[in-house]
Protein backbone atom coordinates (compact mmCIF):
# COMPACT_ATOMS: atom_id res chain seq x y z
CA UNK A 1 0.00 0.00 0.00
CA UNK A 2 1.44 3.39 -0.97
CA UNK A 3 1.63 6.33 1.37
CA UNK A 4 -1.25 8.14 -0.37
CA UNK A 5 -3.50 5.08 -0.24
CA UNK A 6 -2.69 4.56 3.43
CA UNK A 7 -3.56 8.19 4.17
CA UNK A 8 -6.92 7.86 2.39
CA UNK A 9 -7.66 4.67 4.34
CA UNK A 10 -6.76 6.41 7.64
CA UNK A 11 -9.22 9.17 6.81
CA UNK A 12 -11.99 6.64 6.12
CA UNK A 13 -11.70 4.78 9.43
CA UNK A 14 -13.50 7.39 11.59
CA UNK A 15 -16.28 7.76 9.01
CA UNK A 16 -16.74 4.00 8.77
CA UNK A 17 -16.79 3.69 12.56
CA UNK A 18 -19.52 6.33 12.83
CA UNK A 19 -21.57 4.69 10.08
CA UNK A 20 -21.28 1.37 11.86
CA UNK A 21 -22.56 2.97 15.06
CA UNK A 22 -19.35 2.82 17.07
CA UNK A 23 -18.70 6.05 18.94
CA UNK A 24 -15.05 7.06 18.85
CA UNK A 25 -15.15 8.69 22.28
CA UNK A 26 -16.87 7.14 25.27
CA UNK A 27 -17.87 9.33 28.21
CA UNK A 28 -16.60 8.00 31.54
CA UNK A 29 -19.09 5.73 33.27
CA UNK A 30 -18.90 7.78 36.46
CA UNK A 31 -19.63 11.14 34.79
CA UNK A 32 -23.22 11.61 35.94
CA UNK A 33 -24.51 15.15 35.78
CA UNK A 34 -26.32 16.71 38.71
CA UNK A 35 -27.77 20.10 39.54
CA UNK A 36 -25.63 22.10 41.93
CA UNK A 37 -26.97 25.03 43.92
CA UNK A 38 -24.73 27.74 45.33
CA UNK A 39 -25.64 30.61 47.63
CA UNK A 40 -23.15 33.45 47.16
CA UNK A 41 -22.41 36.59 49.19
CA UNK A 42 -21.71 38.68 46.07
CA UNK A 43 -18.74 41.02 45.75
CA UNK A 44 -20.65 42.50 42.81
CA UNK A 45 -23.81 41.52 40.95
CA UNK A 46 -23.14 39.57 37.73
CA UNK A 47 -25.59 38.91 34.94
CA UNK A 48 -28.40 36.36 35.52
CA UNK A 49 -26.41 33.85 33.44
CA UNK A 50 -22.68 33.47 33.78
CA UNK A 51 -20.10 30.98 32.57
CA UNK A 52 -17.44 29.93 35.04
CA UNK A 53 -14.84 27.40 33.94
CA UNK A 54 -17.10 26.11 31.16
CA UNK A 55 -20.14 25.70 33.44
CA UNK A 56 -23.23 27.82 32.80
CA UNK A 57 -24.70 29.16 36.06
CA UNK A 58 -28.19 30.68 36.25
CA UNK A 59 -28.65 33.10 39.11
CA UNK A 60 -31.58 34.77 40.86
CA UNK A 61 -30.79 36.90 43.90
CA UNK A 62 -28.07 34.99 45.80
CA UNK A 63 -28.98 31.50 44.54
CA UNK A 64 -27.29 30.06 41.46
CA UNK A 65 -27.83 26.68 39.83
CA UNK A 66 -25.84 24.74 37.25
CA UNK A 67 -25.44 21.25 35.88
CA UNK A 68 -22.08 19.79 36.95
CA UNK A 69 -20.44 16.38 37.01
CA UNK A 70 -21.66 14.67 40.18
CA UNK A 71 -18.40 14.00 42.03
CA UNK A 72 -17.06 15.54 45.25
CA UNK A 73 -13.97 16.85 43.42
CA UNK A 74 -16.10 18.56 40.75
CA UNK A 75 -18.27 20.18 43.44
CA UNK A 76 -15.23 21.47 45.32
CA UNK A 77 -13.65 22.78 42.10
CA UNK A 78 -16.87 24.53 40.98
CA UNK A 79 -17.29 26.08 44.44
CA UNK A 80 -13.69 27.38 44.45
CA UNK A 81 -14.04 28.90 41.00
CA UNK A 82 -17.27 30.67 41.99
CA UNK A 83 -15.68 32.04 45.16
CA UNK A 84 -12.59 33.22 43.31
CA UNK A 85 -14.62 35.08 40.73
CA UNK A 86 -17.76 36.37 42.48
CA UNK A 87 -17.55 36.28 46.27
CA UNK A 88 -17.85 34.14 49.37
CA UNK A 89 -19.88 30.95 48.85
CA UNK A 90 -22.25 30.58 51.80
CA UNK A 91 -23.71 27.21 50.76
CA UNK A 92 -22.95 24.75 47.97
CA UNK A 93 -25.16 21.72 47.46
CA UNK A 94 -25.59 18.81 45.04
CA UNK A 95 -27.99 15.85 45.23
CA UNK A 96 -25.23 14.04 47.16
CA UNK A 97 -25.48 16.69 49.89
CA UNK A 98 -24.13 20.05 50.94
CA UNK A 99 -20.43 20.82 51.29
CA UNK A 100 -19.30 20.69 54.91
CA UNK A 101 -18.11 23.79 56.77
CA UNK A 102 -14.53 22.61 56.28
CA UNK A 103 -15.05 22.14 52.53
CA UNK A 104 -16.66 25.60 52.27
CA UNK A 105 -13.69 27.10 54.10
CA UNK A 106 -11.33 25.46 51.55
CA UNK A 107 -13.58 26.72 48.77
CA UNK A 108 -13.53 30.29 50.03
CA UNK A 109 -9.75 30.33 50.52
CA UNK A 110 -9.41 30.77 46.77
CA UNK A 111 -11.02 34.24 46.90
CA UNK A 112 -8.91 37.07 45.58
Amino acid sequence: MTGAALLRFARLVPALALLAGFPLVHPPAYAREATATAVIDWDYRPRPRMAVDGILWRCAEEDCTASIVDTPAAAQRACSRLARRYGRVVRFETPAGALSEEALARCNRSRR
